[in-house]
């Protein structure tokens, strides 16, 4: 396999475990976070100056990342977790902006505005691959697990959540934590691979990406977020002859699913094994019956 479409197949991991774990609290929970730019910067500042001014070994870096992650979600979602949907949106959009000005405050460590350079090479493709089944399993278990079935009461009616004894805010920060921990573990695993970040790489905007990824998909279905995610990323790269007219395709794709697929292009449907086996045994019945004539 070529280097080109080894690192085409390394991105679309990243982006899928940055899109799994916000689906959680997004597809789950309900709750729309803009500041997820920020916490991919924490995984990979944490994991690149680990590796480059401590020395210390690859994995540690890694796990450094996602633990640092996790642990500003928790500290920011104590309070914004508090406020309403629409301003918690808001919250971590501020929060994000703030974690990239941080970053450019201290150019000693974090090399400011010009950037780290110099971080080792490890996040290969084999790797990555594995780390984004490994994730999908994590959200895929939780999505059917009762903490799943909390969360999306929490998201149909927070008030009578509470009514039935669901702990909605501690939920909510649990939820919160490990959509951040996954989004340290994809900004880890993407500073490793192109060896060098800087602060405009996690702007405002890289999180409104993940955020249309989801809605794309669907709301309501973990697998088209999935698809979704793999299709954003490759279309670039499929309409590189466009130039910038592409951006203008991306606009005309998103209004056309606003308006025609409101609940995104899966809607609720998933796709399964179940699904899989059904169509191919309808195939099957199909081909003899023809057989038959």
């Amino acid at each position: 396999m070529s280097s080109y479409y080894e690192g085409l197949i390394v991105f679309v991991c990243i982006n899928v475990i940055a899109v799994a774990g916000l689906y959680v609290l997004l597809g789950a929970t309900g709750l729309v976070s803009f500041g997820q730019g920020g916490f991919l910067a924490t995984g990979a500042y944490i994991s690149g100056l680990v590796t480059t001014k401590l020395n210390l070994p690859f994995y540690v870096g890694i796990i450094l990342g996602v633990l640092g992650s996790m642990v500003l979600g928790i500290i920011i979602g104590y309070p914004t977790l508090k406020l309403r949907r629409e301003y918690f949106a808001l919250a971590t959009m501020g929060w994000g902006e703030a974690i990239r000005a941080l970053i450019i405050a201290f150019p000693k460590i974090t090399g400011g505005s010009v950037g780290l350079s110099g971080i080792p090479q490890k996040s290969t493709l084999g790797l990555t691959f594995f780390l984004t089944l490994a994730s999908l399993f994590i959200v895929r278990n939780f999505l059917i697990s009762k903490y799943g079935r909390n969360a999306n009461a929490i998201m149909t009616d927070e008030l009578a959540a509470e009514a039935i004894g669901i702990h909605t805010f501690l939920l909510k920060q649990e939820v919160f934590a490990l959509t951040c921990g996954l989004s340290g573990l994809a900004g880890a695993l993407l500073a490793h691979y192109i060896t060098y970040i800087d602060p405009s790489i996690f702007s405002w905007t890289r999180s409104a990406e993940l955020v249309t990824i989801v809605f794309l998909g669907g709301l309501g279905s973990f697998t088209g977020s999935i698809v979704a995610a793999i299709v954003v990323t490759i279309l670039p790269e499929v309409l590189r002859f466009a130039a910038e007219a592409r951006f203008l395709f991306y606009a005309v794709v998103i209004l056309l699913v606003i308006i025609y697929r409101p609940g995104g292009i899966f809607g609720q449907w998933e796709l399964s094994w179940a699904w899989f086996k059904k169509m191919w045994n309808k195939r099957v019945r199909h081909t003899a019956r023809e057989g038959a004539q």
